[in-house]
């Protein structure tokens, strides 16, 4: 078993050993995702067209079972590139959920919540920056998880670090542990036997 294998594993049993946060987890309805620096690397490419960027299968795969469990997906960035759009298309999010150009994103996420009847509580943010902070910050989410790679600020007041590098998979490692708690995870029984 490799170092990251056993660090994925340690702080899954970190995180499960938390009551505060295995109950906050449970009652997770709405999933906001920031973009850069969340479902990418930060990273940009630069073509003909369009400023491009790399997303990761594995974050994607999890999509299914989201919708699977009735828990709603948002994507919402502070910069207006179609690539947002298009990856949220291929996933089969709604247009409506794939939110681009929104630097202040707490007016947009009080608007959405009102829209699909979510509370506060039943909300997670997940992003590297001081935009998706703020939004907990305001009362919006009971929960902000970070990657590892955002800034030190950041991660220190968020509620979970996820120890996964941003684009490379940081996403999934989240909605693993989420849909665990929940008792939903279609490896759940694979899962309790490695945290045994």
């Amino acid at each position: 078993m490799d170092t990251t294998t056993k660090c994925h594993i340690a702080w899954f049993k970190e995180c499960m050993a938390n009551n505060t946060i295995v109950e906050k987890l449970k009652n997770i309805t709405l999933v906001l995702s920031d973009v850069d620096g969340a479902l990418t690397d930060g990273s940009i490419y630069y073509s003909d067209h369009e400023d491009g960027r790399s997303f990761s299968i594995p974050d994607g795969f999890m999509v299914e079972f989201l919708k699977k469990n009735n828990i709603t997906l948002v994507l919402i960035s502070g910069k207006s590139h179609e690539s947002t759009i298009i990856r949220g298309q291929k996933l089969g999010i709604p247009k409506d959920l794939c939110i681009v150009g929104k630097n202040n994103k707490i007016p947009t996420i009080q608007e959405l919540q009102k829209k699909l009847h979510i509370l506060p509580e039943q909300s997670l943010i997940f992003g590297d920056e001081v935009l998706e902070l703020h939004v907990k910050e305001a009362g919006l989410t009971s929960i902000f998880a970070c990657p590892q790679t955002a800034p030190f600020y950041v991660q220190t007041n968020a509620d979970l670090v996820v120890p996964a590098n941003a684009g490379y998979g940081c996403f999934r490692l989240l909605m693993d542990l989420m849909l665990y708690a929940q008792g939903v995870h279609f490896a759940q029984n694979h899962i309790q036997n490695v945290l045994r």
